[in-house]
């Protein structure tokens, strides 16, 4: 194989130590593509409660019926777990295996991977207070072996898995209620929080709308709408509907990317939690917010959730509310809440004022769950599915399961510059972003075989180099295929070329460019040669095909 040599007329005494660099090797066709199965798997974590509220176990994959949008599907995996047992034994099962719970040995509990997430976006001074309370009793009563860590939806305040109590004590000191911007800061008349800019602008609460639409008339129409039939003449008045829609959508959009932004600082630590050893849970401390077009997120964030057997509780610290209106809200500002912790076997608390009694209670892991999984039909469609668990065999039971899944079709991987060059070596298409010219010749015939020289140079005065006025940084990279008359692959080789240049080497290079040569050993016969080359401070790249006759 012959290397890639550098040729120039440098100034002085030439190019000097250092300023270019040359790493080369072979250079071969990536993998065809292969047909890959996706079996869009969706889990589902299960809790069967008897009357009394307790979980109860000793079902089968025969005693559970999975709808997906109405529509039966089969189970293929089915998992019972047990806070007490490893991971190991709560291997999955398929449907028509036995599967019995008294098998496998008692042994005491492992020790707890205990998460504690604060909301501290949308927490009041009250409820920030409250949390504070709940989570010194829970780092003050770890037993022996358990770790706790603290994460918040502001990502302030953080500390990692730990049973130094002085350290989670002294982060639980920090926290405080972040300032949320209140509905006067953004300028709107009527005034928008969260909830009322998502209810109008989704249309889930039409008594705020109406009420937001009085307001406006009286801060946006003076004199107008005084009298019911005004309101039917006035163009102010009129206006009005329309104008609150618009203000809501735009006020929602503002807010929506800090409630998407709390969410992706909730899957960071069951991200975390998901490498714990241990029995794993999450208790969130938040009084609720507005995720009501996030499905997306959600669902990631559950399946997370689900596949490292992480038990997902939640709890709302400002403590009991009364208020027709405060409990309309609580549908939608609870709905994250409500939906993480059923779909992972955990429990939801709202309007309950013992919050420390009960966030004691609520880090108790179900004692036996179960995760049901089957394969959805066709391909992703990017929509929300509504999933139903039922039971097949009769008993007063009640089931907490996972109520939807969002069919995200797979993201499609990044381009990588090497998946760029590799495509256009296999190109016959040319490239010409950058001049670049190649010549390739059959010299020195020696026992039937020729050597086929490629001669590449590249105009270095249309190529931008990073750096300062000390040194000029370029890399170039080189690909260089040789082929059959038929295009089929013969051998290839690969260079990359670092540029390091002083001003006066970069003042040469750009008079004359940088010359390049590789060789091959070939028979007598036609041939091709693929020469690509890409540069990387704007990626651009060069492409040519050159045919030759050896003979």
């Amino acid at each position: 194989m012959g290397m890639l040599a550098l040729g120039l007329a440098a100034p002085g005494g030439g190019v000097q130590p250092g300023e270019v660099q040359i790493h080369w090797g072979k250079w071969e066709p990536p993998p065809a593509a292969r047909i890959a199965v996706q079996t869009n798997l969706v889990e589902i974590g299960v809790v069967v409660r008897d009357r009394q509220g307790a979980a109860a176990g000793g079902f089968r994959a025969g005693d559970f019926e999975v709808l997906d949008n109405g529509k039966p599907q089969m189970i293929s995996v089915f998992s019972e777990q047990k806070p007490a047992e490893s991971r190991a034994t709560g291997a999955a099962t398929l449907p028509g295996e036995a599967h019995g719970t008294a098998a496998a040995p008692e042994r005491a509990p492992e020790p707890r991977s205990i998460v504690l997430w604060v909301d501290d976006v949308y927490a009041t001074p009250f409820s920030i207070q409250k949390a504070r309370l709940a989570a010194r009793q829970i780092i003050e009563s770890l037993a022996d072996g358990e770790q706790v860590g603290i994460y918040t939806s502001s990502a302030t305040v953080t500390v990692d898995l730990t049973r130094d109590t002085e350290a989670l004590l002294a982060a639980v000191a920090r926290l405080k209620a972040d300032a949320l911007p209140g509905p006067h800061e953004l300028g709107a008349c009527p005034l928008f929080d969260p909830y009322r800019s998502f209810a109008i602008s989704h249309h889930v609460d039409e008594e705020v709308r109406q009420r937001a639409i009085l307001q406006a008339i009286a801060c946006r129409c003076p004199g107008g709408g005084a009298s019911p039939d005004e309101r039917t003449k006035d163009p102010c008045v009129l206006m009005m509907p329309g104008v609150v829609d618009s203000d809501a959508a735009d006020v929602w959009t503002q807010f929506r990317g800090r409630a998407a932004a709390a969410v992706e600082n909730l899957i960071v630590p069951i991200r975390r939690l998901a490498q714990a050893p241990g029995g794993r849970v999450l208790l969130m401390l938040s009084p609720g917010f507005v995720t009501g077009d996030m499905d997306p997120q959600l669902s990631r964030l559950m399946d997370t959730a689900l596949r490292a057997h992480i038990v997902v509780n939640a709890l709302n610290p400002e403590g009991l509310s009364t208020l027709n209106e405060q409990r309309r809200q609580q549908l939608i500002t609870s709905g994250l809440m409500a939906d993480v912790s059923t779909a992972t076997g955990g429990r939801f608390v709202q309007n309950n004022n013992d919050i420390t009694g009960v966030a004691r209670e609520l880090l108790a892991q179900p004692e036996v769950s179960y995760v049901l999984g089957f394969g959805a039909a066709g391909e992703p469609d990017g929509k929300t599915h509504a999933l139903k668990v039922a039971l097949t065999r009769g008993g007063s039971y009640h089931i907490d399961a996972r109520k939807a899944y969002f069919s995200a079709p797979p993201e499609p991987a990044p381009e990588t510059p090497q998946v760029r060059i590799d495509r256009a070596a296999m190109s016959n298409a040319p490239l010409a972003q950058f001049p670049a010219t190649t010549r390739v010749s059959a010299r020195d015939p020696r026992g039937g075989r020729y050597t086929l020289h490629i001669d590449t140079q590249v105009g270095v005065h249309a190529l931008k180099f990073a750096g300062d006025d000390a040194r000029h940084l370029q890399q170039l990279t080189f690909v260089t295929v040789l082929e059959n008359a038929g295009g089929e692959y013969i051998s290839g080789k690969m260079a990359v070329m670092d540029l390091q240049l002083t001003t006066a080497t970069w003042s040469e290079f750009q008079a004359k460019g940088i010359k390049t040569g590789t060789t091959f050993s070939v028979a007598p016969g036609s041939y091709r040669v693929r020469q690509v080359i890409r540069e990387a401070v704007q990626d651009q790249m060069a492409a040519s095909y050159t045919p030759i006759e050896v003979k």
